[in-house]
């Protein structure tokens, strides 16, 4: 189970409302439970794994994120933006986690540059077979490959430091 399935189940299963419980204080709880969720899922971003590897080992933070499963709320948007980074979300997904062959996304790709959006934010998982033949399709009909802060004219990072030294509380 995931970090946010984790934080959101276990708040759902302790909720009053979805055990069938009617109580008095039932707006007073869902008010503080909506509190206590901020503070859970800011605390959980800020100590994730990956932004504390990214700090560790390369020394920057980053300027985006980006929702697992395309899932963010008024919370999340609040969350982000209290750590300074902009949602980035996906407008084409190669639907592979959902089991897509190769043929099926590359067949999805041609008919995405069919359509010639004027720009294309990806999510690829396990796609090399298929990007093999996407990527010089894309080049062919001159998209150019660029990091998302450039596409949006924004700085990718930040804070930019050095890394520091391992030591043996790092742990994967």
């Amino acid at each position: 189970m995931d970090i946010w399935s984790h934080l959101i189940l276990g708040d759902m299963l302790t909720s009053p409302r979805l055990a069938g419980i009617n109580t008095v204080n039932e707006e007073m709880w869902r008010v503080e439970r909506q509190y206590l969720l901020t503070i859970r899922i800011a605390k959980a971003m800020l100590i994730h794994p990956s932004l504390k590897a990214l700090d560790r080992i390369i020394g920057v933070t980053s300027a985006f994120m980006r929702c697992s499963y395309s899932k963010f709320n008024d919370l999340v948007h609040q969350v982000s933006a209290a750590r300074g980074q902009s949602i980035i979300e996906w407008d084409f997904d190669s639907s592979d986690t959902l089991g897509h062959t190769a043929d099926q996304i590359k067949a999805d790709y041609a008919a995405l540059i069919q359509r010639q959006p004027n720009n294309i934010l990806m999510l690829n998982h396990e796609t090399k077979d298929a990007m093999y033949t996407a990527i010089p399709e894309l080049k062919k009909a001159e998209y150019k490959f660029v990091m998302v802060a450039e596409c949006l004219g924004m700085q990718p990072c930040q804070r930019v430091g050095g890394p520091q030294n391992p030591n043996p509380s790092w742990r994967c």
